[in-house]
């Protein structure tokens, strides 16, 4: 009976929810077959080389320089959809086009009033043309005129004033008496090593100057990525394919994690302000990684027109300011509505003048104390507080802020035991190293070979980084096929994450290595170890090598530097580099990701 009862209420489910039974079957039935699709279509995608990368990078910043900041990942991003995959039909012609799809182009016309140049000038003297005093001020310090310095204007006037003695006779006694005369615009601009020729075109034609100048300037802002996806008629689903790739996805297009080290000018940005970033959160606690931000986002890597004519890398503008300024014109928001308008921004005499004034304006404004920006625990909480205290109107600065740290882990800065102090002193450096054969994991060779679930192409960076060291201790030939297909048989690797660390030491024992783990906190042993020709492997963290994790080998000291044999790429092997950055952004996950082998 209870069977019947049973039977009878299972027919009464199946009955009432039985397409919900079939989709959950089905799904369970298809859910294998929808992996290996993604899988196919994920490994499918060819890798970026360096070459192609670099080609990208160099048009993103010619388009954008002295406009705005163009981010050549979102340009690779729309190219990997546009082109399924395929980046050999990425030429500059073609990326510059797309590039300069990302500008928006305003006209505005403002007037400025230059009613001090005509009265601080007749004070001067009454026969100076006001009008050559505008013209070599537009010449000797550029067509933003400082039309409010009358201290600025008064001593360009004077220079048009030419003061003379003369002795005469008179009623049989000889006096000195002061001539007066007015230097000639073209005389005054000899005297000072300049022509006529180095007039701005704006300038030329002196009749159309007056106290009231019209001027028109064509004003740049960067359109986001889904308005250039909308223009290209991407559909909703690209469009998203589009900001994956150019975000957390772009390591897939360029292999195991890997992403573009910061270009040379990055670098050199960075490197100028980082001891002024560090010494302001000494002093005024201002995160190191904030202020970095602050100067990326706000001058483009120091290549806005702000920072370049008054090198404000913050957009400080000059209120209660005694200083040089200049006048730009910039985008406000009243209650979240953009509109343009001419403002003083401060005047440095360097990058680094501006970035130990950024912290000093902080911490003298009360409103930043009030909003919490000198007690917050973190960057992200910095960011929101520097928003609520007013410094920017966008309502969207602090993500965008908090989203540039989070691309550049700048927040490594933060660590209070960061120290730009050598951390190597008293190491000393003795060229030396291995002689090993170079592998790519993208070699066409074996880059589509599989590796586990994956490729050694995308997956593949240590096997072929323990291929190297292997191939040329034992001098035999040990490719990463062989690395990583033994690899994989004998359980060293791991699905979503690639290579065991195991590998290291085991696969050594393998191939008839001796292996040693070293800890990063003996920097002395690993530079001893590679001038003596034992190359080291290292796990590396988020950095210039990676995104999320990689392994390649250090194989040499040369000129107190590292050499390095990285499988992902050929431009940052051909470089030598600093061991201090190398243990810096080694992988956090241990004390010792260092691995060093032996005959």
């Amino acid at each position: 009976m209870f069977k019947l009862q049973l039977l009878s209420k299972s027919i009464s489910i199946l009955k009432k929810y039985w397409k919900e039974i079939i989709g959950i079957v089905g799904g369970i039935i298809l859910f294998p077959f929808l992996l290996i699709i993604l899988f196919t279509a994920v490994n499918s995608i060819p890798l970026i080389d360096d070459k192609t990368l670099e080609l990208y990078e160099e048009v993103a910043e010619d388009v954008g320089r002295d406009k705005t900041f163009i981010d050549y990942r979102e340009l690779i991003g729309i190219d990997a959809v546009r082109y399924n995959q395929d980046f050999s039909k990425a030429n500059r012609n073609n990326i510059t086009k797309l590039a300069n799809m990302f500008l928006k182009q305003e006209k505005e016309t403002i007037t400025k009033d230059l009613t001090n140049y005509k009265t601080i000038s007749n004070q001067v003297h009454k026969d100076i043309d006001y009008r050559d005093v505008i013209i070599l001020d537009s010449v000797l310090y550029g067509e933003e005129l400082n039309v409010d310095n009358k201290k600025h204007i008064k001593k360009l006037a004077k220079k048009f004033v030419k003061k003379d003695i003369k002795y005469i006779e008179k009623d049989g006694k000889t006096e000195k008496v002061e001539v007066i005369t007015i230097r000639s615009l073209n005389t005054v601009l000899k005297l000072e090593g300049k022509s006529i020729n180095n007039i701005p075109a704006k300038f030329k034609d002196k009749s159309k100057i007056s106290t009231k100048m019209k001027e028109t300037v064509i004003l740049y802002e960067k359109k986001s990525i889904e308005e250039v996806c909308k223009e290209l008629g991407f559909t909703n689903e690209e469009t998203e394919r589009a900001k994956f790739y150019a975000n957390e996805g772009l390591s897939m297009l360029v292999g195991d994690g890997v992403i573009q080290e910061f270009t040379g000018s990055q670098s050199e940005f960075i490197n100028e302000i980082l001891p002024g970033a560090l010494e302001n959160y000494k002093k005024y606690k201002v995160y190191p990684s904030v202020a970095i931000a602050q100067a990326i986002l706000e001058s483009g890597w120091g290549k806005s027109g702000l920072a370049k004519k008054a090198n404000n890398l913050f957009g400080i503008k000059a209120y209660n300011w005694n200083g040089a300024y200049v006048e730009m014109i910039t985008t406000e928001y009243k209650l979240g509505i953009p509109y343009k308008t001419t403002a003083k921004f401060r005047k440095y005499s360097s990058f680094s003048e501006s970035v130990i004034d950024h912290g000093k304006f902080l911490s003298e404004n009360s409103r930043y104390s009030k909003h919490g920006v000198f007690t917050a625990k973190n960057y992200s909480e910095q960011a929101h507080a520097i928003k609520k205290a007013g410094y920017a109107t966008d309502p969207n600065y602090p993500n965008m802020l908090i989203n540039i740290i989070k691309s550049y882990d700048l927040a490594q800065y933060d660590n209070p035991t960061f120290s730009l102090d050598n951390p190597l002193n008293g190491v000393q450096y003795l060229d030396g190293g291995a002689k090993l054969p170079y592998y790519m994991q993208t070699d066409k060779k074996w880059s589509n070979r599989p590796y586990g679930s994956s490729t050694i192409g995308v997956a593949g960076c240590g096997p072929t980084s323990l291929a190297m060291v292997v191939s040329g201790l034992t001098n035999k030939n040990v490719t990463p096929v062989d690395v990583a297909n033994w690899s994989y048989r004998n359980g060293f690797f791991i699905n979503g994450v690639g290579s065991s660390w195991s590998l290291m030491t085991e696969g050594a024992k393998h191939y008839g290595l001796k292996v040693e783990q070293l800890s990063k906190n003996n920097p002395s042993r690993i530079v001893s170890e590679l001038s003596k020709g034992n190359p080291i492997i290292v796990s590396m963290g988020r950095g210039n090598f990676t995104r999320n994790g990689h392994i390649m080998v250090l194989r040499g000291i040369k000129n107190g530097k590292v050499l390095v044999s990285d499988p992902a790429s050929k431009t940052r092997s051909g470089k030598l580099w600093d061991l201090s950055l190398i243990i810096s952004q080694s992988s956090k996950k241990s004390n010792s990701p260092f691995w060093v082998y032996k005959k």
